[in-house]
């Protein structure tokens, strides 16, 4: 175990050798911490990253010290979205998003998940390289919902509209 100021960066918990392996945390230079499984020195595993402010980042798994399997991703600070959002470019989304559950790779949106926006909206579909990006459905703030082909964060086609 390893004792440390927690003004500044460190790790404590379980070692094997000089490598981090086992459970453990480590507190970054601005605040944030990481809380979970380590491996052979990385965070590999079941894992929570916080802000500096306490509130979870990201909770769910780790590979080679990156978000990579199921997870959760949230927004500390998401910009309020007034009206509805254009679906048609997820290129305009910015911070207007609250959490991201789904898959990861190598620390990026990839595979099945599901993106809900700050004022309710919420996409749910394929996502490549932190893009939407395949077939999804994309729900309106009034329960209406669009199923399309999303390419490079542009709906590429429409599938069906209700």
């Amino acid at each position: 175990m390893c004792i440390r100021d927690r003004s500044t960066w460190g790790y404590e918990g379980q070692f094997v050798g000089r490598k981090r392996q086992g459970k453990g945390r480590f507190y970054y230079t601005s605040g944030g911490f990481y809380e979970g499984d380590w491996k052979c020195g990385k965070m590999e595993g079941q894992g929570i990253l916080y802000y500096s402010n306490n509130k979870i980042a990201y909770e769910g798994q780790w590979e080679d010290d990156r978000f990579h399997g199921k997870g959760t991703m949230y927004n500390d600070s998401p910009s309020i979205l007034e009206g509805e959002f254009d679906y048609k470019d997820f290129e305009t989304l910015g911070d207007f998003w609250i959490t991201y559950e789904g898959d990861f790779r190598n620390d990026a949106k990839d595979g099945i998940g599901k993106l809900v926006l700050s004022n309710e909206e919420r996409y749910e579909g394929e996502f490549e390289d932190d893009r939407v990006h395949g077939i999804g459905r994309f729900y309106t703030k009034n329960g209406e919902f669009i199923v399309g082909e999303w390419v490079d964060n542009k709906l590429d086609r429409t599938i069906q509209q209700q």
